[in-house]
């Protein structure tokens, strides 16, 4: 794993005022057609939200797989993944103003990456 901190993650909106409707849009690095992880977790360590996919990785192949090593991505790949949370927890509940800790694990350059960040909701 390679481990970066706030570096790789991009935060639409941070902090995130849910009183104004706001929703957190969390932007990653990811190579086209591998899989990423994104868990939220609040100040005790439990997990509040959590998603997983894959980024996009083009039209005009069979299946859409991942390009070659050394291959350029297919026509209109996706070199990043964006994840919207609705600052809802696992059972739908609105989750408390306060801090968040985001954790993504996604493929970057072909080697899996650990970004981590902090995101701020005010109600």
């Amino acid at each position: 794993f390679v481990t970066s901190s706030g570096r790789a993650m991009l935060f639409e909106n941070n902090p995130v005022r849910a009183y104004q409707g706001d929703v957190a849009r969390i932007s990653f690095p990811g190579d086209p057609g591998t899989t990423f992880k994104l868990a939220v977790f609040d100040m005790t360590g439990l997990i509040v939200f959590s998603t997983q996919g894959t980024v996009f990785a083009g039209v005009g192949t069979g299946g859409n797989p991942p390009p070659a090593p050394g291959q350029p991505p297919a026509p209109g790949a996706d070199l990043a993944a964006s994840v919207t949370w609705p600052l809802v927890n696992g059972r739908g509940n609105k989750v408390a103003s306060g801090m968040y800790f985001v954790v993504v694990e996604s493929i970057v350059a072909g080697q899996r990456e650990l970004a981590k960040d902090r995101l701020m909701v005010i109600r």
